[in-house]
């Protein structure tokens, strides 16, 4: 409590010679970081254990958090029960102030959170299952913290639980739909769009691994001209950008951001695809592969970008057995198959899958049981044997699902394992026109707003 030190220093005065007072010290330190693991530990701070349906009735307590003597912000999470149980926390707070994690027997602590508020703000943070220690630093006040804990068998303890947070930044990015995001060295960086009507150009990262909010890129030399439903895909450390809507109508220029040297370079006169919107683009084997697409029609053709200096389109023949044509579709490059989902086709909207092996050129659609509605304008991404589909707009709303589609499932066997994910309906609102990218587990969606997902 805070009579500890104050009686600690009288019984020092009152002793001699002076290293026992020093040994005195050293044993308070060893027994204040002593505690029960599956207690609540109040250190400042109060620490309310829902998950252990603690009885404590306090008022909610506010203390200041220092950048110095991180001692009094220091306090250990609860055990989990097994790996299948995540925990999480909730507390408000001001200011700026990050969160780290002393992880299992690791001396290092690691960042999980970091933001800033200039209002009292509600914050949620998932909690990595060997986090044993956890600490808050900065310059800001916080209020209780809540744990919470959740076991994958769907049994809940104490609040409700989501494994979505949203990053709270003061500066950055306008709100913006139709704009594209690529992943590269752990920073999420994402390019033009629409705001309201307005066409944009600008360049922003956002570094998902130090948390420490937006930068706007500038760039050498030329630049492209604003627009918005085109598609950006990394390559060869480039950030490969292609067609879209500008002021004066479809465009099938190809340009390339170099994210070290900070210039673009464009070709606007290459043979290959039309000028054209909402198509997929991903890389594989070293090329870009673009299919589908709005030119004034729907296309169903498949187009392959060597990159490089000189770069290259080639059509691909695939026979006849493929998908129908679309745009507003998702794709993802997965263990050498493009997997697409969904779109808009001619019959309207879909909600089948397929995949397209770059080794064999052969198309190979998969059985879709108990997925997703059919939907467009969600988003997509992967990790190995994992794809991943968020929000669209399907015949009803927008959607905020979150899908996990089990790729190795899917192969051989014409069969697919769609599994709607804990957390739907309890993160980001309905939403369409975002972007996505997934980075050390989790999956980034942004379109004004920024969240992350766990997965």
């Amino acid at each position: 409590g805070n009579t500890v030190w104050p009686n600690l220093a009288k019984f020092c005065a009152a002793m001699t010679p002076w290293w026992f007072c020093f040994l005195c010290f050293l044993c308070f330190l060893a027994a204040a970081d002593r505690h029960e693991e599956l207690s609540c530990r109040a250190a400042r701070c109060h620490w309310r254990c829902d998950a252990e349906r603690s009885s404590q009735d306090e008022a909610e307590i506010r203390c200041p958090v220092s950048s110095f003597g991180s001692q009094q912000n220091s306090f250990h999470s609860p055990r989990m029960a097994s790996q299948q149980d995540r925990q999480r926390l909730r507390f408000r707070f001001k200011g700026d102030l990050e969160l780290f994690a002393l992880v299992s027997d690791s001396s290092e602590w690691i960042s999980l959170w970091k933001s800033h508020a200039q209002q009292d703000w509600a914050a949620t943070v998932l909690l990595l299952p060997s986090a044993r220690a956890l600490r808050f630093t900065g310059q800001g006040v916080l209020g209780d913290i809540l744990a919470e804990q959740h076991h994958d068998s769907g049994r809940r303890l104490g609040a409700s639980w989501s494994p979505w947070t949203q990053v709270q930044f003061s500066y950055g990015p306008s709100k913006r739909r139709w704009h594209t995001a690529v992943l590269d060295a752990g920073k999420m960086w994402i390019f033009a769009g629409d705001d309201d009507g307005e066409l944009l150009n600008d360049l922003w990262y956002y570094d998902t691994v130090a948390l420490d909010g937006w930068v706007q890129a500038q760039g050498n030399g030329s630049w492209p001209s604003p627009r918005f439903s085109h598609m950006a895909v990394m390559q060869g450390g480039k950030m490969w950008v292609f067609g879209g809507v500008v002021q004066s109508g479809l465009s099938k220029e190809l340009w390339n951001y170099d994210m070290e040297r900070g210039n673009w370079i464009g070709w606007s006169n290459l043979e290959g695809p039309t000028a054209r919107e909402s198509m997929t683009l991903v890389e594989g084997d070293g090329k870009l592969w673009m299919f589908g697409g709005y030119d004034g029609s729907i296309r169903s053709d498949l187009w392959c970008l060597t990159a490089g200096g000189d770069p290259l389109w080639t059509l691909i023949s695939t026979g006849l057995v493929k998908p129908s044509g679309r745009y507003s579709h998702v794709a993802v490059q997965e263990a050498g198959k493009m997997w697409i989902f969904g779109g808009l086709t001619e019959a309207g909207l879909q909600a089948d899958l397929w995949y397209f092996d770059i080794s064999t050129f052969i198309w190979t659609e998969v059985d879709v049981t108990n997925g997703p509605s059919a939907r467009e304008s969600a988003t997509a991404v992967s990790q190995p044997g994992q794809m991943w589909i968020f929000g669209g707009i399907d015949a009803k709303n927008q959607s905020d699902e979150l899908w996990l589609l089990d790729l190795d499932w899917a192969l051989p066997a014409p069969a697919s394992r769609w599994r709607l994910m804990d957390g739907s309906n309890a993160g980001p609102n309905g939403r369409q026109y975002h972007v996505a990218v997934l980075d050390q587990g989790r999956m980034w969606v942004h379109n004004g707003e920024l969240w992350y997902y766990a997965t």
